[in-house]
């Protein structure tokens, strides 16, 4: 009777840790899962309605810096995927995970798709006419 017990409690404990498990790598990939999709609409975007557009070398320069960081966080999430596989596949054979580079490139994944995101703002500022102006009393 202890051992169905036993065998039962086992069993339980590995139910638990398999769903809190599966819930933690689906939170951690659904950002950047997101992130990915929204950067590679944001260079769609960013390549169908601003390249007629483009009036002075200030617009183009803002334009290809835009689609630069969008593109370089795209791969920096498909990096951040491969070490998320690699880390998942290691923890499941119970080796050593080498995390010290994660924090890194997802840190940078966030910069170059903020950059991306400002300066995709500023070019439609440029190409709508807004300015400011300042008067002087």
């Amino acid at each position: 009777m202890k051992k169905r017990q036993y065998y039962e409690q086992k069993m339980k404990e590995q139910a638990y840790y398999n769903t809190a498990y599966n819930a933690l790598y689906e939170n951690c990939m659904e950002i950047d899962r997101q992130i990915l999709n929204l950067s590679v609409g944001a260079i769609g975007i960013l390549t169908t309605c601003f390249y007629r557009h483009l009036e002075n070398i200030t617009s183009f320069i803002i334009w290809i810096s835009s689609i630069v960081c969008f593109m370089i966080s795209t791969l920096l999430v498909f990096i951040v995927l491969h070490h998320n596989t690699v880390n998942l596949e290691k923890s499941l054979n119970n080796c050593k995970q080498n995390k010290r580079i994660l924090p890194y490139l997802d840190l940078f994944l966030r910069i170059f798709f903020m950059s991306g995101i400002i300066l995709a703002f500023i070019l439609t500022l440029l190409n709508s006419g807004f300015c400011i102006s300042i008067n002087k009393l």
